[in-house]
């Protein structure tokens, strides 16, 4: 797990987290259209920032699931069009770890297909082959404290591409989301892979050793969507189409309140 800083403007009252994952570059039913929508609000919203969550590349190979033969793109050009596609928002890129499609690369030849792109642009400091523990810090905390100083307001997010465990349901995918939430108690817990939207919050009793006393923390548990329309492999494996309805993240920089908005 890679911890990642990022110190945004105290300026900023607000920020919204877009959300990339299972983009599958290469694939003939990829939602282009959709990501470069999704890529130009975050552009031109100076409040909006994101993540990448894997899976940029579709990467079909002889041994997986998916057709290596109807692939538009090659893998080297999966990878050239994922940096022509971030690098005009990579100053405003959070957090960036692998899909298990990079992965088939790294398991057979040892080539991590993630760390170039984020290498190329200059993200390096904020990728994780595995996952990301991301602290932003932004805006300006209003306090209730006699002191009464200014501080900026500091979230957690604990992200990771995800996988399969849990199974196909709409109650498994959610309990393997909340599963991850095991990990690091962070404010909010983000992962992708199983190409379902959904979000939903859970909170517990922390123990405040210092004090003998116990407080509430909450955690915003969210389950990425895919930028794919239904694939024959999709259909031969019994799978059903998914929604490409994209949860994002709002945090506020004046008070501790983060919610997801689809």
């Amino acid at each position: 797990m890679q911890c990642v800083k990022n110190d945004l403007s105290e300026n900023l009252e607000y920020i919204n987290i877009e959300i990339f994952s299972d983009l599958h570059l290469g694939s003939k039913k990829c939602d282009y259209k959709g990501i470069i929508e999704k890529r130009d609000r975050v552009l031109n919203d100076p409040n909006t920032y994101c993540i990448i969550l894997g899976d940029v590349c579709n990467n079909s190979t002889k041994d997986s699931v998916g057709d290596c033969f109807e692939e538009p793109l090659s893998p080297m050009e999966q990878i050239k069009k994922g940096i022509q596609i971030f690098e005009p928002i990579k100053d405003k890129i959070l957090g960036i770890t692998s899909g298990n499609h990079e992965r088939r690369s790294y398991k057979k030849e040892g080539v991590d297909l993630l760390w170039f792109l984020a290498s190329e642009l200059g993200c390096i400091d904020k990728y994780d082959y595995a996952a990301c523990l991301l602290f932003v810090r932004f805006g300006k905390c209003i306090r209730t404290s006699s002191a009464n100083r200014q501080r900026k307001m500091c979230y957690t997010i604990y992200m990771s591409h995800g996988d399969g465990v849990g199974g196909r349901t709409a109650g498994g995918k959610a309990n393997g989301l909340q599963r991850r939430g095991q990990i690091v108690n962070a404010d909010i817990v983000c992962i992708g892979h199983t190409h379902m939207p959904l979000s939903f919050k859970d909170c517990a009793f922390e123990i405040d050793y210092r004090n003998s006393t116990i407080t509430k923390k909450e955690q915003l548990y969210v389950n990425a969507s895919a930028s794919l329309d239904y694939e024959q492999y999709a259909e031969l494996y019994g799978m059903r189409p998914s929604s490409k309805a994209s949860p994002v993240i709002k945090l506020d920089g004046r008070h501790k309140n983060f919610i997801c908005t689809l």
